[in-house]
């Protein structure tokens, strides 16, 4: 049975790296708030952004990749307001989830 462990520190997500690269692990971060600090407020281009990235690491495989409304989960073209950004892809067989709130 695998167990889940959730990171709510910066300490600790480094200290996980840490004993993960220790392990000869590979780490993958996906930086979409870098999009937006440029101004980009396109959701398909920075879906196609991280999904770029995550795909050039041969182990991962990508479950879904979203860009929605933080309240109702519809789909979102164009970031203006916060939005939700949702993904789940597989590490070997680990399949990880997260989302993140985008700010404008």
């Amino acid at each position: 049975m695998s167990v889940i462990e959730i990171i709510h520190t910066i300490a600790k997500m480094q200290s996980y790296a840490d004993q993960s690269r220790g392990k000869g692990s590979t780490i993958v971060f996906v930086p979409t708030m870098g999009y937006l600090h440029t101004g980009e407020k396109d959701a398909a281009k920075i879906i196609a952004a991280a999904s770029d990235l995550i795909k050039s690491h041969p182990e991962t495989s990508i479950d879904y990749i979203a860009v929605c409304n933080p309240e109702t989960l519809d789909e979102v073209q164009t970031i203006e307001q916060p939005a939700l950004m949702a993904l789940a892809v597989k590490v070997g067989t680990t399949r990880l989830i997260d989302n993140m709130i985008l700010k404008t």
